[in-house]
């Protein structure tokens, strides 16, 4: 039930993403979303992943921060995934084991998205609800 609504200006903003090497770049456009805090997620311990599953092994990543939680600052859309997307093939290992993905953004660490348990999740978001969920709680409301 609908008990108030609310109309708001959107901010976006037209930007670059780069890697770090920036050997690779990708237009983006950015809302911003008047929150102190978009998403915030288990850190899922990158470095330790790495050492507890073969498959990882030899990726590089340059985020071990150390933190609990971590903040999210941007989610990327499907559309974008399919742009910064390789032809290297991922990284699997057995069932329900956390999937590699090099992008020409560097890797990204995944899950096999058979399982729900918050500390695995790593960002993964599927469904069309869990969409809706997510426009909802940064205030825009689909048509």
């Amino acid at each position: 039930m609908l008990m108030s609504s609310q109309v708001t200006k959107l901010e976006v903003y037209n930007t670059l993403i780069q890697p770090l090497d920036r050997n690779f770049s990708i237009s983006v456009k950015l809302t911003k979303a008047h929150k102190g805090e978009l998403l915030i997620v288990d850190n899922p311990k990158y470095q330790q992943l790495i050492d507890n599953y073969s498959q990882l092994k030899g990726i590089k990543l340059h985020d071990f921060n150390t933190k609990e939680q971590l903040l999210v600052q941007a989610v990327l859309g499907s559309g974008e995934y399919s742009q910064i997307k390789t032809d290297t093939k991922p990284l699997i290992g057995r069932d329900r084991d956390p999937v590699a993905e090099k992008t020409k953004l560097g890797w990204f660490v995944l899950s096999p998205g058979q399982e729900f348990n918050h500390n695995r999740m790593m960002l993964t978001q599927t469904s069309k609800t869990d969409y809706e969920g997510l426009c909802c709680l940064i205030g825009l409301q689909q048509v």
